[in-house]
């Protein structure tokens, strides 16, 4: 069980050295290679996409055509969408 709701990051640890030591040795090359050979055993596509700009792009673009009475679409919500397009090869 990955329950990240109860550790609060810099919340915990703070802003000192030994924090962002902590988050600078972050092994993104192995999580990278993990993810993508999980992935192909899995048979299911990897797709870098470059997230630039996707936060406001969603926000203008999507996030008030996709709110609804019942659900209120964020802004995070509204730039998994713009991510999505650009993986499809959508502007």
């Amino acid at each position: 069980d990955l329950d990240f709701a109860a550790q609060k990051g810099r919340e915990k640890h703070g802003r000192n050295k030994r924090f962002r030591r902590l988050l600078s040795r972050f092994p993104t090359a192995k999580l990278k290679a993990r993810l993508v050979s999980m992935a192909a055993e899995q048979n299911v596509a990897v797709v870098a996409v470059d997230p630039a700009y996707t936060s406001r792009w969603g926000a203008q673009h999507w996030q008030k055509p996709l709110t609804t009475p019942r659900r209120r679409m964020s802004r995070h919500d509204a730039a998994s969408i713009a991510v999505g397009r650009r993986a499809l090869g959508h502007p």
